[in-house]
């Protein structure tokens, strides 16, 4: 991950808690989904970006997908080392 790059996903995850302290929830998810696909090479702001993103689910009332992301918060580390270390 490029300094911009990181740069451009702590924008995001300033953007995702400015709209849900505004109680913007569309727009903390959309930005949750633009910071999840620039921080799937960096394990620690992938689990960040499932956590700002289930809490942007919470704030939009839906908890299904609220529990997954917190799940995924978790195991997102996981997924980012396998995708880093895959050999072939």
């Amino acid at each position: 991950m490029t300094p911009e790059q990181r740069g451009t996903v702590l924008d995001l995850a300033d953007a995702i808690k400015a709209a849900l302290s505004d109680g913007r929830a569309t727009d903390a998810s959309a930005h949750a989904l633009r910071m999840h696909s620039l921080s799937q090479d960096h394990a620690g702001l992938h689990a960040y970006g499932h956590w700002l993103s289930a809490r942007a689910h919470l704030a939009g009332g839906r908890r299904r997908a609220a529990l997954r992301d917190f799940y995924l918060t978790m195991m997102a580390p996981y997924g980012t080392f396998r995708r880093r270390f895959r050999v072939g």
